[in-house]
């Protein structure tokens, strides 16, 4: 008789522990659902390795590294076909050239010229150039830095693909 006292109150602490855990785990997914929180995951950094350069970037968007070209999206790490390419982020490199000769070169362009300035992001001052294209009717804009004997630039998407251009540009190492 006294065994199966001593095993009928081990078993009602037991099932009065397992119902406070329950309860306990249903409020705290009641507070989750109730107050949403944003998730921020850490940017990812790059290191391209055809150029020398690094730079962060935002963890939900993928790179396409054509070697001499980079796109950084947010749909997928291939382009679709067509001229899609343009409403992605896009860095470039121009070998051998000034930020004199790139900016001539889009001047010369059938582009409309909106204009061009400087601009400060981190520790760099990158020329930004702004024109319409004369097809599409698209303002793209261009943060163009000289480095060493080449030119960086990098081009905003449009869209849904703008990346981050702060912290890529900030964060860029050569």
């Amino acid at each position: 008789m006294r065994a199966k006292f001593i095993l009928a109150m081990t078993l009602l602490i037991f099932l009065v522990s397992v119902g406070a855990g329950c309860q306990n785990t249903s409020q705290k997914q009641e507070d989750v659902f109730s107050s949403p929180q944003k998730i921020v995951t850490a940017p990812q950094e790059y290191v391209w390795q055809a150029q020398g350069i690094s730079f962060k970037y935002p963890a939900d968007m993928f790179i396409l590294d054509l070697g001499d070209r980079l796109y950084i999206n947010g749909d997928s790490s291939a382009l679709p076909e067509g001229y899609a390419d343009l409403y992605y982020t896009q860095l470039d490199i121009t070998e051998y050239a000034t930020v004199e000769q790139v900016v001539q070169l889009y001047k010369d362009d059938e582009s409309i010229l909106k204009g061009f300035s400087e601009e400060k992001i981190g520790d760099y001052t990158f020329v930004k150039i702004e024109y319409e294209d004369w097809v599409t009717s698209e303002i793209y804009r261009h943060y163009i830095l000289q480095v060493n004997n080449n030119v960086l630039d990098y081009r905003v998407g449009n869209k849904n693909h703008k990346g981050d251009k702060n912290l890529t540009l900030s964060s860029l190492k050569f």
